[in-house]
């Protein structure tokens, strides 16, 4: 019995060594399956760590970047800034330039035209001085003159003129004849005749007035002087409006006189075409040889 109860005793020794064996191998497995797996997550978990810490450098790294594009951004935008103020100061500085130049244009030509009204002031004052200087010249030429002095005022046209007054003045004498002719309108008339009689002398004086295109003037007067005679006859003829003027031509005749002065003195004659005045002697027959040379006339502009 006993023999044959020895070995399976053994045998189950055995089956329970090798399952204890089996029991270890299965705990070491399973320890090493365990390890394994916790590497596995350690190593997951590194590996995720990683993965974070990489995706929070990345972040980063794209946070600098998005911040240094703003930075760029910004910049660019300055420098566009910055040249648009340029351009800006370019465009400003050119105005200024141009102002300064115009500023020049301008005073230069302020200086030209102070230097030409200088000389055309000059011009005037001399013309002015030339004018009186020969009218004191001829003036100074006195002669013997009969008391007969027709005076005839030719100019062809006599157009568009405000009222005309004519007042003929014999100072030293006693008798005063006023002569006033006021026509509403003598629009391009033929010529006009004035007949003046000295009621208190033997002489008459027909005065023939025909006017041309007398243009915009202030009062014209006529002074005419008998230099060798005691009498003296101004002559003033006044218009308002005498309108564009084109040549006048002044005709005196004396056939009993070797003298006669006209003189026109005028504040203003404003545009005036050429100006002629023409002396003739109608009865030369009448007049000494010496006589007919001193026919004098001049003309005064003020």
């Amino acid at each position: 019995m006993r023999a044959a109860a020895g070995p399976p005793a053994a045998l189950e020794a055995q089956v329970e060594v090798e399952d204890e064996v089996e029991a270890e191998a299965e705990a070491e497995a399973e320890a090493e399956a365990e390890a394994e797996a916790e590497a596995e997550a350690e190593a997951e978990a590194e590996a995720e760590a990683e993965a974070e810490a990489e995706a929070e450098v990345e972040a980063e790294a794209e946070a600098e970047a998005e911040v240094e594009a703003e930075a760029e951004a910004e910049a660019e935008a300055e420098a566009e800034a910055e040249a648009e103020a340029e351009a800006e100061a370019e465009v400003e500085a050119e105005a200024e330039a141009e102002a300064e130049v115009e500023a020049e244009a301008e005073a230069e030509a302020e200086v030209e035209a102070e230097a030409e009204a200088e000389a055309e002031a000059e011009a005037e004052a001399k013309d002015k001085a030339e004018a009186e200087a020969e009218a004191e010249a001829e003036a100074g030429a006195k002669d013997e003159a009969a008391p007969f002095l027709p005076l005839v005022i030719v100019a062809s046209e006599l157009a568009a003129v405000g009222p005309l007054e004519i007042h003929v003045t014999q100072p030293d004498a006693a008798s005063f004849l006023p002569l006033v002719i006021v026509p509403s309108e003598l629009a391009a008339v033929g010529p006009l005749e004035i007949h003046v009689t000295q009621p208190d002398a033997a002489s008459f004086l027909p005065l023939v007035i025909v006017a041309s295109e007398l243009a915009a003037v202030d009062p014209l007067e006529i002074h005419v002087t008998k230099p060798g005679a005691a009498s003296f006859l101004p002559l003033v003829i006044v218009a308002s409006e005498l309108a564009a003027v084109g040549p006048l031509e002044i005709r005196v005749t004396g056939p009993d006189t070797d003298v006669i002065y006209l003189g026109i003195v005028a504040s203003e004659l404003a545009a005036f075409g050429p100006l002629e005045t023409r002396v003739t002697i109608s009865a030369v027959a009448k007049l000494a040889p010496t006589a007919r040379r001193a026919i004098n006339v001049f003309i005064v502009r003020g």
